[in-house]
């Protein structure tokens, strides 16, 4: 069942049936399908609440509502009030068709305002060697730059003020 993250696209859990789908979209060797596969059920993105002072995995695939054709996969790592966006594959049929800031700009959109969790940030950690241009909505402020690492960040108050 797809979840809606704001009007355009929307998310479901990973499922051991997309393993082919991954295999397509999973190019660079960093993240495997058996990865994405293997963090089933760490967090099912309705329940209002994960282990304390740990963090859980979220393996998602991405959609357009109005197709239903995945397009993305995206894992992203949840604590208690933040989230960090560590990897996203756009399958081969979806790249360079401009999809992907609309979708951080969803997701974001879903974790601040329909999320179960109360999440206050998101951070996108960005591989430049991977990704060479920056990727993330403008109003995400760069906190930390590591070898090809980048790290941005956007609060819930900082977007809340940039969709005004």
């Amino acid at each position: 069942m797809a979840t809606l993250l704001e009007s355009d696209y929307q998310f479901r859990v990973v499922e051991v049936s997309d393993r082919a789908w991954l295999e397509a979209a999973m190019t660079t060797g960093i993240y495997t399908p058996d990865d994405a596969i293997s963090y089933i059920g760490e967090w099912d993105g309705v329940s209002d609440s994960i282990p304390s002072n740990t963090h859980v995995h979220f393996s998602v695939i991405i959609s357009k509502v109005s197709d239903n054709i995945p397009l993305a996969w995206f894992l992203t790592h949840v604590t208690d009030s933040s989230v960090y966006r560590t990897a996203i594959a756009m399958h081969p049929d979806a790249r360079g068709q401009g999809h992907y800031r609309p979708i951080a700009s969803e997701t974001a959109y879903w974790w601040f305002y329909r999320c179960p969790l109360d999440i206050q940030a998101i951070v996108n950690i960005v591989d430049t060697s991977l990704v060479p241009k920056i990727v993330s909505p403008s109003h995400y402020r760069t906190i930390h730059t590591e070898g090809n690492l980048v790290y941005r960040t956007v609060t819930k108050e900082e977007d809340e003020a940039s969709r005004a």
